[in-house]
């Protein structure tokens, strides 16, 4: 885990997509209502404060709205008092309301505060009521002009609407309170003691729950060297939640060179890994990364894609149950076959011929006169050595051929002209031969400048070719 944060944290920076997530915001919670010793109601129901006199505290849902996290009752002495929080707000209708939320049924301490947790969104002008089973202890002694309220003998559910009796005479207050926080990102979740990951929306304390999967395909999967592929890179948000900050990555590794980098829903940085930055990926959504590449070495090649978020790795640490619940999934590889000759190399590039060069053979041992070419095939393959020299010519007719008395007078040029070349069997992998300067048991090659061209024939595909070049001197 802390590698694949190191690994997501640079490629984010790459991409200018870190995103810092904090545990709350710097909001004030304010508290609504009040609690004080007190009386018995009309009876058991539904009690809502709809307007409170001078002096006396509100009842009402400030600006900005927010999060009830907590509320609060002061129980008398009597066992078993049963109340409950409900939050409702007014219609178009006089002295009807529609229940916005509501906590549980609790049970009271007696002689004691009690305080419960919640989680109910509000809006400004929202009211705070309460039910209670038996009307035990749910007024308090602030009788003051100006204090409304309205009654009814129901327990409606959340999101219900129901009218209630207007109780404007005597004038009371209900004994009840909540703790409203500020919801700065509305994920539902109150700023200061719930939302764990604020900045970001999510299910768990809000946080992001997601599951973040790739797939990968390359096509074709049997390349000559020199050849592209093409790889396609899908990444998918599995859910429950949005994912932000998506992130693929891709280290082509050696023998691969990136032709070009395209995201479906954002943009790439090329480098020696490849970064593309997906952004925010909706649940059940996809995006798509088209890498082309150059296959440069032969053999087979692994591949391998990930995917990842720096917001749902924060997420997993600051709550728990919330980031990227499947890692499993994280990861793609796909395997190329490259087929051809390459990483050509030589012991010497010039090198003196003995007086008797031997015919061409295979060896690994370092060679006193001569030098060593190694190759490398990807497989068992028949290998053509050119052995190639630049000399002078003359330009006729669009082409350039040798210089003889009839065109000597036509435009000088430089030609390239094979003065010896043989086959061997090659095998796969490393490649080693010792050259003293024969070609056949009748020929060997005069001191001078040569380019080597070394071919691989894959029947069915073609052929690819490698050049090195050397100097015989006298």
């Amino acid at each position: 885990m802390r590698d694949q944060m190191i690994r997501l944290r640079r490629a984010g920076l790459a991409a200018g997509c870190f995103l810092l997530l904090t545990a709350g915001s710097a909001s004030a919670a304010t508290t609504i209502g009040q609690n004080g010793a007190g009386g018995a109601g009309t009876g058991a129901g539904t009690f809502i404060q709809t307007a409170t006199g001078p002096g006396v505290p509100s009842y009402v849902v400030p600006a900005g709205g927010g999060v009830i996290t907590s509320w609060s009752f002061l129980a008398g002495s009597s066992a078993n008092e049963q109340d409950k929080l409900k939050l409702v707000r007014t219609t178009a209708t006089p002295n009807q309301f529609f229940v916005v939320g509501e906590g549980a049924l609790e049970t009271m301490t007696p002689n004691a505060l009690n305080t419960f947790p919640v989680r109910i969104p509000v809006r400004a002008g929202d009211l705070l009521g309460l039910f209670t089973a038996d009307g035990k202890n749910s007024t308090v002694s602030t009788l003051t002009t100006g204090n409304t309220n309205a009654f009814a003998s129901t327990d409606p559910p959340a999101n219900t609407t129901f009218t209630g009796a207007p109780e404007s005479s005597n004038h009371e207050a209900y004994n009840i309170s909540a703790r409203v926080e500020a919801d700065g990102d509305n994920d539902g979740w109150g700023d200061e003691t719930q939302d764990k990951c604020f900045g970001t929306t999510g299910s768990v304390q809000g946080c992001p729950q997601a599951d973040l999967s790739i797939t990968k395909a390359a096509s074709p999967t049997v390349v000559l060297r020199g050849s592209e592929v093409t790889y396609t890179l899908t990444a998918k948000n599995n859910g429950p939640d949005p994912a932000p900050g998506v992130i693929v990555t891709d280290a082509l590794g050696s023998g691969a060179t990136l032709v070009s980098a395209t995201d479906s829903s954002g943009s790439c940085v090329a480098g020696a890994t490849v970064s593309c930055n997906v952004g925010t990926l909706a649940s059940g959504a996809t995006a798509t990364v088209t890498l082309v590449v150059k296959m440069t070495s032969v053999g087979f090649k692994a591949d391998t894609a990930t995917v990842g978020s720096l917001v749902l790795l924060a997420a997993a640490h600051n709550a728990s149950g919330a980031g990227d619940t499947n890692s499993a999934n994280n990861s793609a590889s796909a395997i190329t076959a490259v087929l051809g000759v390459s990483n050509a190399s030589q012991s010497h590039k010039r090198w003196r011929e003995p007086r008797r060069p031997k015919p061409v053979t295979f060896s690994k041992r370092r060679p006193a006169v001569g030098t060593t070419f190694k190759f490398r095939l990807a497989g068992a393959t028949t290998v053509r050595f050119d052995f190639t020299q630049r000399v002078p010519g003359r330009r006729v007719h669009g082409r350039c051929v040798a210089s003889t008395n009839a065109n000597s007078h036509k435009r000088k040029c430089t030609r390239t002209v094979i003065r010896g070349s043989f086959s061997l069997a090659g095998h796969d992998g490393l490649n080693a031969i010792r050259f003293q300067g024969r070609v056949s048991r009748s020929k060997k090659l005069k001191p001078g400048k040569y380019t080597l061209v070394i071919t691989a024939n894959t029947p069915g595909l073609g052929s690819t070719a490698t050049r090195l070049t050397f100097t015989i001197v006298r």
